[in-house]
């Protein structure tokens, strides 16, 4: 009787204390805005779940979408018989409410949640209270918000491609009294569970110029190891993971995860280990096609630095010669044909064809200064006046352009995008091993069910492989990774390599046309210098013949009205008279013949006249000539300036 009364005692008790806490659990969820710190049981620190609930609120407005038009958040869970999987979408806080608690049936076998965002750099669409809602009613460890912080909107990379693994277990079997402190037989919650969230990261296709992008899944799974009744809850920014869920419960060909496999314990456990398998296989599928495209890439990127013909691309044959006019060649040279230039070609433009590649003109070399006596005349055939613009066509590259700091530019973005596939592969490896270990340590451990450790001795087994086979592929593409890193820095050290070399032949280019220039400007110095020397011998020798010319020019005053008079008086105008009588009838002793003075004035006048009309004439038209020659000369240096194009 004794033992009898101790047990309704004891059952009497375990009954208040299950009302005790549905109705903590309730009030829990009333409580949500301050998850996580209105969980009923939790392995953090207070001052953790304090920080956790600050977090929280400071990341609501980039996590969330606070009136998203269509919630992308649904429930794909068995009905109450277990006899097949529903869908249902919430489409307010109170609907979801509702479908949680708004009856008395227990929890779904199985629940899987699949909270989504428009993209991987999107916010997700619902609200902060449908998030606090779920994690509080389903009782969620705190550390999955360390996983959900990485999602959400973004305009930067965060949180560069955080991962982690972070479990607690509740088994206590050994402690009924701990057991009954969260047992809830309405709901079909025993108190002993495990809990364990997680983030992998795979490769997808995009739309960007990439054509790749690298996106998580966050997952947290929660499995009652009495009931058999698990929680999954799924936050990714498409749908890829949910769709794989859906067929995969759907599936006649594998049953491992349909509805009649959660009506055992051993059965739940088992689609529980192959769901793990559905995101580890996600997250290891993609990366050989990945890194197929990341080497042909980098192949593409790096080759001109491998086949480019560097020595000839800045070899001294790419020189031009001098350009500047009066330069001085060989009177030898037969490449070379001494023109004239159209006004287009300037020596700017002839210049700047330095690093351009012509085809056929390895044989063209540096034409050299001639070194000429100063003192002697210089033929006009050996002096380049302009020369001709090469044409190198339009399918030559430039070195410059081959090897440009964008290109190089280029070469690092792959590289930042190896050295984050190459983290991602490390992580992925990680994360899967400790979830391998994980399930290890627990059918190793006292307080795991019996049950299920016998009823997994395949079904673990086959686990452990396949996610060791995925790690190891994980690990040669990881190899594969770190070959093609190598073979970037190779390349990177030998883009650098033809930088430099480029740049040092063009100085020794430049500095050899400098020497050039400076022969050049010394000899027509040298040779300014002697015409300076002849010009002012000159200069003397017009002085004295100035002087002899102001001599006659003086001489020659004096002398003309005398011989103008001598002229005048003998052309027969005025008569002298020589007889008395003349004389005596006369004032003067001469007279004018007036009919002669008019016949001269009739000859001397239009004479006059037509000369300075013919000099005015041809020296109007000297001025025009030299006005046109003037324009013509000017037009012409405007020309040979050529178009400005700027750079």
């Amino acid at each position: 009787m004794r033992s009898c009364g101790a047990g309704s005692t004891i059952c009497t008790t375990s009954s208040m204390s299950q009302d005790v806490n549905k109705q903590q659990l309730l009030s829990s969820c009333e409580a949500c805005f301050s998850y996580p710190c209105n969980l009923i049981r939790s392995l953090i620190f207070e001052h953790a779940l304090e920080s956790y609930r600050h977090k929280l609120h400071e990341e609501s407005e980039r996590l969330f979408n606070p009136f998203p038009r269509t919630k992308l958040l649904r429930f794909w869970e068995t009905n109450s018989a277990c006899s097949e999987f529903k869908e249902y979408t919430p489409i307010d806080f109170g609907s979801l409410k509702k479908h949680c608690q708004g009856n008395d049936s227990q929890d779904p076998a199985c629940r899987y949640i699949f909270l989504q965002s428009k993209n991987a750099r999107a916010r997700l669409e619902f609200t902060q209270e449908d998030f606090n809602y779920i994690l509080s009613y389903h009782q969620v460890m705190p550390p999955f918000l360390d996983l959900v912080f990485t999602c959400g909107r973004q305009e930067k990379l965060q949180d560069f491609h955080y991962t982690a693994f972070r479990h607690e277990n509740y088994l206590h079997r050994g402690d009924p009294l701990l057991q009954d402190m969260s047992k809830i037989t309405p709901l079909g919650r025993s108190g002993r569970q495990i809990q364990h969230c997680y983030n992998l990261h795979s490769a997808e296709r995009s739309r960007d110029k990439w054509g790749w992008s690298i996106r998580q899944t966050v997952v947290f799974h929660s499995f009652d190891v009495d009931t058999g009744r698990s929680v999954w809850i799924f936050v990714k920014g498409n749908d890829i993971i949910e769709n794989r869920i859906k067929t995969a419960t759907s599936s006649t060909r594998s049953t491992s995860m349909d509805v009649n496999s959660h009506r055992t314990l051993t059965g739940s456990f088992d689609a529980s280990l192959i769901v793990h398998a559905h995101i580890m296989e996600w997250c290891g599928e993609q990366w050989r096609w990945y890194i197929n495209e990341m080497e042909d890439r980098l192949r593409n990127k790096a080759k001109n630095a491998v086949l480019a013909n560097v020595d000839h691309l800045a070899g001294p044959e790419m020189v031009p010669a001098p350009s500047r006019p009066g330069t001085l060649i060989l009177p030898s040279s037969p490449r070379r044909t001494v023109s004239k230039s159209s006004p287009a070609s300037s020596p700017t433009r002839l210049w700047n064809s330095f690093t351009k590649r012509s085809i056929g003109s390895k044989t063209e070399k540096t034409l050299p200064v001639v070194e000429t006596d100063p003192s002697r005349p210089i033929h006009a055939d050996i002096i380049v006046e302009e020369p001709q613009e090469i044409d190198y066509g339009g399918n030559e590259e430039s070195i410059e352009r081959m090897f440009s700091f964008e290109k190089l530019q280029d070469l690092h973005k792959t590289g930042e995008y190896m050295q984050e596939a190459l983290m991602v592969l490390r992580q992925n490896r990680n994360i899967i091993k400790e979830i391998r270990e994980h399930y290890s340590t627990l059918l190793e451990s006292d307080d795991f069910p019996a049950e299920i450790k016998d009823g997994c001795r395949l079904g673990m087994p086959e686990f452990s492989q396949r996610a060791l086979s995925i790690e190891r592929d994980l690990e040669v593409q990881q190899s594969r990774l770190e070959t093609l890193n190598v073979l970037l820095e190779d390349r990177s050290n030998l883009f650098y390599g033809v930088q430099q070399y480029a740049s040092m032949q063009a100085s020794k280019h430049f500095a050899t046309n400098a020497q050039a220039s400076t022969e050049f400007t010394t000899a027509m110095t040298a040779r300014m210098h002697i015409m300076t020397e002849k010009m002012h011998e000159i200069a003397l020798k017009t002085g004295h013949q100035t002087v002899s010319m102001h001599v006659i020019t003086v001489f020659t005053l004096l002398f003309l009205p005398g011989t103008f008079l001598a002229t005048f008086f003998s052309s027969g105008i005025l008569r002298w008279y020589d007889e008395e009588d003349e004389l005596a009838n006369s004032t003067y002793s001469w007279a004018t013949e007036h009919d002669r003075l008019l016949l001269y004035l009739e000859i001397l006048v239009p004479m006059t006249v037509l000369i300075i009309v013919g000099w005015l004439i041809l020296y109007l038209k000297s001025r025009d000539k030299d006005s046109e020659e003037e324009d013509e000369l000017r037009t012409s240096l405007d020309l040979e300036k050529g178009p400005e194009n700027p750079q």
